[in-house]
C-alpha cells in the first residue's frame, strides 16, 4: 500500500482498543482470523483490518459478529460504541 493510501495515525490509533477488543472475543471464542472470516462470510483480510485499527466494524456486521464470537450483541454494541464514538457513549450511558 503506498504512504498516501494509507489510514491517518490518528484514526489508527483510535480504532486500536476496539481491534484488540475483538481480538480478544475471537480468541475467547476459540476461532482463529480465517474461522471468524468464514462465520461471518467475509476475508480474513477484512477481519485482519479491524483487529488492528486500520478499519471500523461497519454496524451492519455487529449482530454477525456478536453470534459467531458468544457475546450478546447488545454487549457488543456498547463496547464498540464506547469506542468507535465515545461522547456518544458518555451522553446515552454515562
Amino acid at each position: 500500500m503506498s504512504p498516501t493510501l494509507r489510514q491517518p495515525m490518528s484514526r489508527v490509533k483510535r480504532l486500536e482498543p476496539a481491534g484488540r477488543k475483538l481480538a480478544e472475543l475471537r480468541y475467547l471464542a476459540g476461532l482463529t482470523q480465517q474461522q471468524a472470516a468464514e462465520a461471518c462470510g467475509v476475508k480474513v483480510q477484512f477481519i485482519s483490518q479491524i483487529e488492528t485499527g486500520r478499519e471500523r466494524l461497519p454496524g451492519r456486521a455487529w449482530a454477525p459478529l456478536a453470534k459467531v464470537y458468544d457475546v450478546p450483541s447488545k454487549r457488543l454494541g456498547m463496547l464498540l460504541l464506547r469506542f468507535y464514538e465515545p461522547e456518544m457513549h458518555k451522553a446515552l450511558f454515562g
